[in-house]
């Protein structure tokens, strides 16, 4: 049989063996082609769609190049020397190892295809998907082996396809949102003036708090016993009990409150050349700025000061040894994910210690196009103090942006910030709440930490005060998103029966004391991208560009389309407020009242 491809050296053209011997360049070509396939085209996609990932590790273009290109070249540089290698030392391994070589890349692209066509009926059923995956995979890889030897055809489809990395590379740095990334727009501050006697101003946005964790048992007010920094500020300013969160997932809700814009485009990077106009810009002309951002990078050293968005949150040995993790997850069949490293709801460190990260237990496994989203952090708490330390009086007008991923899961603190050891989540099967005992605890851990967030919010306060800046500054509260803690709920994902837990979030916010407030409770329908155009309509000067949000000073609009984005999908809402009583009622049934230890209890009597 004559092999159809170019003679290897020391061949004769057109002589008949009786295995085909592809010569060595050949071979390389299709390795290039096969790990394309297995490998770099799904690490690319889903890198190239979720530019998070590389914000979250403060990468910069150069960086994310490299990343890139690594994750196009690593498998077939491992796999062509050593073909060399055996080649070299023991010539009649070479043909062999090839074919080998060339089953395996074939099964790894066969046990993603299976596993994304048997994964959501079989998922429940993993002593049978697991096996069934390995056969069809191992049927496949040695299906196409055999066709390999004997078909030239196959040869050269893989040869025309050996250039694909390249492709790739140019596909993901020119078309998919990473190239905003790569390509950095220039962002300048806002042609605005602001004048004189301007506040101070401090904006905190906590991570996943639902309103109704902290309402009282009326569900009309907020708690003041177990939340009495929020009810003072709350006190002090004004509180919008129906105020909603437009983004279900932190790196989309953060800059939607930064914009007041909603999410139009999916994968945006979190950073100033996917929001070019935001709060920063509008202010960079009149207010020296720090930002302290977890997991956006909004701010750049052009507009503030200080900012922690856009540092390195990690060496570049850790990014690499994300990477791995990553394709591993991405590439590897479902049945050998196990021996990864989780990477739960982390954007960064997914090898570290698991008690120091974010736990969600929404994998990449889930699906395959989707990318988890919360930042994987160290030192929360520490990160929250530091930067209520760096506020201080200066002569000109200052903004302090905090963006705390508190209380955010993992639960770990008690009301008073003391450490309990993490035991996960038990109970949450792919972010899906599995019992009413699982949901309650989770609730139970949920506001205990919650509580302490708000211990958290009270040395912001005590520090404003100490440098005689709480009653001049302009103060704003308000948080990301909520979470769902109803069972059979996917804790983050808008539905129906998770909107009461996911949408509402508290929201206040406290005018300098020149700007008296009349009622302290505006019960108009508000979402968090109306906090942009409320600043600016409280210093006086329009935004220059066209928010979706609308100033919450003055009367309030006829209509005010409301909905929740998350993972491609905006659910909208007719429900005007939303009825949280159901959840409020919930809560004090389960935890009931009674002393500071109420929260230890479970149910009336408990």
């Amino acid at each position: 049989m004559t092999d159809g491809d170019p003679p290897s050296p020391g061949q004769t053209v057109g002589a008949t063996v009786e295995e085909p011997r592809v010569g060595i360049g050949w071979r390389a070509g299709h390795v290039l082609a096969l790990s394309s396939l297995a490998v770099t085209e799904p690490v690319l996609s889903v890198l190239g769609q979720n530019p998070t990932f590389f914000v979250a590790h403060g990468s910069g273009p150069g960086q994310v190049l490299l990343v890139a290109v690594l994750a196009a070249a690593v498998v077939p540089a491992i796999l062509i020397p050593l073909e060399l290698v055996v080649g070299r030392l023991r010539p009649a391994w070479a043909w062999p190892l090839h074919l080998v070589i060339v089953g395996a890349l074939v099964a790894l692209v066969a046990a993603g295809v299976v596993d994304d066509l048997i994964g959501t009926v079989l998922d429940d059923l993993p002593l049978v998907s697991g096996p069934l995956t390995v056969l069809v995979a191992g049927g496949a890889g040695y299906g196409v082996v055999r066709a390999y030897r004997h078909r030239p055809m196959l040869r050269s489809m893989l040869s025309a396809r050996a250039i694909a990395p390249l492709g790739l590379l140019a596909f993901f740095a020119f078309a998919a949102p990473a190239y905003e990334l790569l390509f950095p727009s220039t962002v300048a501050a806002a042609d605005v003036s602001l004048g004189d006697d301007l506040p101070p101003i401090v904006m905190v946005v906590f991570d996943e708090l639902p309103l109704a964790s902290v309402l009282d048992a009326d569900a009309t007010t907020i708690d003041a016993d177990r939340f009495p920094n929020l009810a003072r500020v709350a006190g002090d300013g004004v509180w919008y009990p129906n105020a909603t969160s437009v983004a279900g997932y932190t790196h989309e809700a953060v800059p939607a409150i930064l914009t007041g814009e909603r999410v139009h485009d999916e994968n945006l990077p979190p950073t100033p050349s996917g929001h070019p106009d935001s709060l920063f810009t509008f202010l960079a002309n009149d207010y020296s700025i720090t930002s302290h951002e977890e997991l956006t990078g909004l701010c750049t050293p052009s507009l503030c000061e200080e900012s922690t968005g856009l540092e390195e949150t990690s060496g570049f040995r850790v990014l690499l040894e994300d990477l791995g993790i990553v394709a591993g997850h991405v590439a590897l069949p479902a049945v050998l994910e196990g021996w990864l490293p989780t990477i739960n709801d982390t954007w960064a460190n997914f090898g570290q210690d698991p008690v120091a990260l974010d736990q969600e237990a929404d994998r990449l496994a889930e699906d395959r196009a989707d990318f988890v989203e919360a930042l994987g952090e160290f030192d929360r708490v520490g990160e929250f103090r530091a930067a209520v330390a760096d506020i201080e009086a200066t002569p000109e007008p200052h903004l302090t942006f905090i963006h705390s991923v508190f209380p955010h899961v993992p639960w770990s603190r008690h009301a008073d910030g003391s450490v309990y050891p993490d035991p996960g989540n038990p109970g949450l099967d792919d972010n899906v709440w599995s019992s009413a005992a699982a949901a309650d605890l989770a609730l139970q851990r949920h506001l205990l930490q919650a509580q302490f967030a708000d211990e958290l919010l009270g040395e912001l306060i005590a520090r404003l005060e100490a440098e005689d800046l709480y009653d001049d500054a302009l103060v704003v509260v308000t948080a990301d998103h909520g979470a769902s803690f109803t069972p059979g709920t996917h804790r983050r994902l808008p539905a129906e029966e998770t909107i009461a837990g996911l949408m509402p979030v508290p929201m206040v916010v406290k005018p300098p004391a020149a700007d008296p407030v009349a009622d302290h409770t505006d019960d108009r329908i508000a979402e968090t991208i109306d906090l942009v155009p409320t600043i600016a309509d409280l210093l006086g000067a329009p935004l220059p560009w066209v928010a979706d949000g609308v100033s919450l000073v003055g009367p309030e609009p006829e209509t005010h389309e409301r909905g929740i984005y998350a993972r491609g999908e905006t659910v909208s809402t007719d429900e005007d407020p939303v009825d949280l009583t159901p959840v409020v009622d919930h809560i004090w049934e389960r935890f009931g009242v009674g002393d500071e230890l109420q929260l230890y209890a479970l149910g009336p009597d408990g």
